[in-house]
């Protein structure tokens, strides 16, 4: 059984999702009942198959004492836990077209984890550690509630213009009311506010660790650190302004500010990357060693 499941491959979940959004695209010009029932269909099959590559990835890993411990890999939950939303809210609200903004995310995603197959994984010593795991699952969660946020901002702004507009929602292209959209936006700011703010003073605990045990530690000016305390000032600006100023809790204000701090996380991801934080060998390095290696080989692809 196991060896049935280590032949699934990132491209194989990821033509299911790209299947799964062609549909939905097509049932906004051409609504039907039928199309939305195979599309759900090809969503569960790809977190099914999502699911067993993860899986089957930290059992191979957790020889090494590294489990799930990459960007690859780090890429790859964030798309499953947003694919997790998006199946349940296929489950819980069929005709609201959650899935048609929310699965080029999750393809977006895993365009990054495939080509990001060559990386190192991170240092096994960093792996081991309670505290950066705690620093990796908190950044984790806290960039899919931006990701979260910055689709429900937009799919408010969507819906307000259409409103405004005085168009026909569709019978194809159905969308939540401006309330709940302003609420999920809302509880997506807090989360990711309260999130990286964990992970942020995980990670300063940990470089403090590090510099009392001789250990090599990220330098304070270096920009990984001066880009997270940057993104979390914004969110936590963009919290506090929202809860104390009481006209920004309703209308385009919460959906702008979700969109700006998706921004801002982007290029915090776009630095992170850049410098290959979190790891300890070059990338060329890896990506040879990666090549040459039979214990990657079959599940990288």
């Amino acid at each position: 059984m196991l060896e049935f499941f280590s032949r699934i491959t990132i491209s194989c979940f990821g033509l299911s999702y790209l299947i799964a959004w062609g549909l939905e695209l097509l049932r906004v010009y051409y609504p039907d009942r039928i199309r939305g029932t195979i599309s759900f269909g090809f969503i569960g099959a790809g977190l099914f198959a999502q699911t067993s590559f993860l899986v089957v990835r930290a059992r191979l890993d957790l020889s090494e004492g590294t489990p799930l411990a990459s960007w690859q890999a780090w890429c790859l939950m964030g798309a499953w836990l947003l694919t997790i939303i998006v199946f349940y809210s296929s489950i819980r609200f069929p005709k609201v077209a959650y899935s048609l903004f929310m699965l080029p995310a999750i393809l977006g995603l895993i365009i990054i984890a495939y080509l990001l197959r060559g990386w190192p994984p991170f240092s096994s010593e960093g792996a081991q550690s309670s505290w950066r795991a705690i620093h990796g699952f908190a950044l984790l969660l806290g960039t899919v509630s931006v990701f979260v946020g910055f689709l429900t901002g937009l799919m408010y702004l969507l819906h307000s213009s259409r409103l405004k507009k005085k168009k026909a929602a569709g019978r194809g292209f159905k969308l939540p009311s401006l309330e709940k959209l302003e609420t999920a936006s809302e509880q997506a700011l807090i989360l990711s506010t309260l999130s990286l703010l964990v992970g942020f003073i995980s990670g300063i605990l940990i470089n403090l660790i590090g510099q009392q045990k001789d250990q090599i530690a990220v330098q304070w000016t270096n920009p990984v650190v001066w880009s997270s305390a940057v993104l979390l000032a914004w969110l936590v600006a963009s919290l506090g302004f929202q809860r104390l100023y009481r006209p920004a809790r309703h209308g385009r204000k919460v959906a702008y500010l979700v969109l700006a701090s998706f921004v801002f996380l982007i290029v915090e991801l776009v630095i992170v990357l850049g410098v290959n934080h979190g790891t300890k060998e070059p990338v060329a390095k890896s990506a040879s060693a990666a090549t040459s290696s039979p214990h990657q080989g079959g599940i990288l692809r």
